[in-house]
């Protein structure tokens, strides 16, 4: 049957969800969610009905399964229910869930999960994710959670709860990066930044206090110290998208970038330019590909983090295996890529150690990791992806949904 997709405009009424993942849990939070004002709880409320409004009137009274992504709309399936119980709806949400514990400490967390709990079904990135929901769900609702089937059954309708590693477009990537444009920006870049005889590094983030950039500058600064020979022979570059600049956690992070930056370049100086370069700058995706074909070390090294796709991207876009991931614990992609160098970031002595030891490896052995790491994102792509939430969210719908209610059904993402 033909789908119908349409994109629903991001109202302008989400700007005031702009505060650290607002309407629950920002990543930084997980482990100690600060005090939420209550002007998100009551900003979130209105933009998810609005959202949930345009959903209905686009469906109109035809069948329908309707898609939802991430945090800001937790609520918007409940509010579609309220008026279309019939409908097939999913969520899926992008950032890790934390324990119950730290869950405990949201004010509305109830509302949340009675929001959540509205769809058919609920996916995200990893088990852990997805497991850590359910008890949360256990410890906080009436309900009958089903942990063996990963299923909710509550005021007399289920909700299933799946992991989805997602992943990017690797086939494309691939294929892009060994373009005879790319491979002249890159040597463009090279000299631009006089890396011609320099090994790389390279940090692909926004500037979020959750994508630990200041840790990962920590620990550069610690591995020239305990490792002077990489001094003017190893440069990183540092690629920061603006985020939310207004808001102060952003902007402490945005400052600590620019010290560690400076600090770095004036202890360790290089003479054919900076130790680290400090790009502040939103970059189209195409314009990344230089940077990963030249990159001969990636660091990904996350707080926290549902999958980070950077990891995955810069794979992807190294056909010839010449390169090595530096991944923290605490991303999602850490549960699939475990032949990276795995460093946490908050352990700055074994970050540092990481960098050395990815460096210093044979050709032959970083070759070797970087093949099966890489064999995991082209077999496992986003298009793969999307066929299996799908597939999924239509299977299971169909074992709890009334008779007919998917036939002829129109796609709303």
């Amino acid at each position: 049957m033909p789908a119908r997709q349409r994109a629903l405009p991001a109202a302008p009424a989400l700007a005031h969800l702009a505060r650290p993942r607002a309407l629950l849990l920002g990543p930084g939070q997980q482990r100690a969610l600060a005090p939420v004002p209550h002007r998100v709880r009551e900003a979130a409320l209105p933009v998810n009905r609005r959202f949930a409004e345009a959903v209905l009137e686009e469906i109109g009274d035809a069948p329908g399964l309707v898609f939802i992504q991430d945090y800001h709309l937790a609520l918007v399936a409940r509010f579609i229910k309220e008026r279309r119980p019939d409908l097939q709806v999913a969520l899926f949400w992008h950032i890790p869930w934390p324990n119950p514990e730290i869950f405990r400490v949201l004010p509305w967390r109830v509302e949340v999960l009675e929001g959540m709990l509205a769809n058919d079904v609920v996916g995200f990135h990893i088990q852990r994710h997805a497991s850590n929901f359910l008890e949360g769900v256990a410890e906080t609702l009436e309900a009958r959670v089903d942990f063996e089937h990963m299923a909710v059954d509550r005021a007399g309708r289920r909700t299933w709860v799946r992991p989805f590693a997602i992943s990017v477009e690797a086939d494309e990537i691939a294929a892009l990066v060994e373009s005879a444009p790319v491979r002249a920006a890159e040597k463009e870049l090279r000299a631009r930044l006089g890396l011609a005889d320099c090994r790389v590094g390279l940090g692909v983030d926004r500037l979020d206090y959750t994508k630990g950039i200041p840790e990962r500058l920590r620990a550069l600064d610690r591995l020239f110290q305990k490792h002077p020979e990489w001094i003017g022979k190893f440069a990183f570059i540092q690629i920061g998208v603006p985020s939310r600049i207004e808001l102060p956690q952003y902007r402490a992070v945005q400052a600590a970038t620019r010290r560690w930056t400076e600090r770095i370049n004036a202890r360790f100086p290089r003479a054919a330019g900076p130790t680290v370069h400090l790009i502040e700058a939103n970059f189209d995706f195409r314009e990344l590909l230089p940077y990963y074909r030249m990159a001969d070390l990636c660091a990904v090294t996350s707080l926290h983090d549902g999958m980070n796709l950077v990891a995955k991207e810069y794979l992807a876009a190294s056909p010839d295996l010449d390169g090595a991931l530096v991944l923290s614990p605490f991303t999602g992609a850490a549960r699939e890529l475990g032949r990276a160098w795995i460093a946490s970031p908050y352990d700055r002595e074994g970050l540092a150690d990481a960098y050395h030891e990815a460096l210093s490896a044979t050709p032959e052995a970083r070759g070797e990791r970087m093949a099966a790491l890489r064999e995991t994102v082209l077999r496992h792509n986003i298009f793969d992806w999307t066929l299996d939430v799908l597939d999924t969210i239509v299977g299971l719908s169909l074992r709890t949904a009334p008779e007919g209610a998917i036939a002829e059904s129109k796609l709303v993402d």
